[in-house]
């Protein structure tokens, strides 16, 4: 019975992993992954600031 719940124990330790900051695919800007009790994503760096004319 421990054998079978190994691999999910490895798993949870690794469910974090995407948390950090990311480029987009463009790579004009860095998205921000962080967990509270869902996951979450914000803009922290971007390459072209838009203004309004």
């Amino acid at each position: 019975m421990l054998l079978l719940m190994v691999p999910a124990f490895s798993f949870a330790q690794n469910a974090d992993a995407v948390t950090g900051i990311w480029y987009n695919q463009e790579k004009d800007a860095k998205i921000q992954i962080y967990r509270s009790d869902k996951y979450f994503g914000k803009i922290v760096w971007i390459a072209t600031v838009w203004t309004r004319a």
